[in-house]
């Protein structure tokens, strides 16, 4: 893994952004994690199709995959899921959660709806949607 694209910090506050959507990771104990930036570092080809924007391993290997999207919240858990099979540590089977931030989405979506429950039953991730920024206990 290309260690530019990998940063271990242990502040109270974690963020990740870009573009005005954010996610601030409260870290109130200052636990080290790891905040890697796959689009757009660990991959850098292509159009950013099929990856996610970031992924954060807390203390305890829980695993965020991040993606800050305009509104295209379908896509964007599209590219969660590449990331998810591509990136997540399946030695270790770890808890993962997918994050998208957007800059709107329609909260009643029957699509987006049974993406959720399709990631519940397949990958054992839960789902967050939010509207331009999220905060997130570590």
């Amino acid at each position: 893994m290309n260690k530019k694209c990998v940063e271990k910090l242990s502040h109270s506050k974690i963020t990740v952004e870009e573009n005005g959507m954010k996610v601030t990771f409260l870290n109130p104990n200052r636990y080290e994690v790891e905040k890697i930036h796959i689009d757009g570092c660990l991959e850098k080809t292509g159009s950013g199709q099929g990856r996610c924007d970031y992924l954060l391993k807390d203390h305890n290997a829980k695993e965020y995959f991040i993606e800050l999207k305009g509104s295209n919240v379908s896509k964007a858990l599209e590219q969660i899921e590449a990331s998810i099979k591509r990136w997540s540590d399946k030695d270790k089977k770890p808890k993962k959660e997918a994050l998208v931030i957007a800059s709107r989405y329609p909260r009643n979506d029957t699509k987006i709806n049974n993406l959720k429950k399709q990631f519940r039953a397949k990958y054992a991730t839960e789902v967050s949607i939010k509207t331009r920024q999220m905060e997130k206990k570590l």
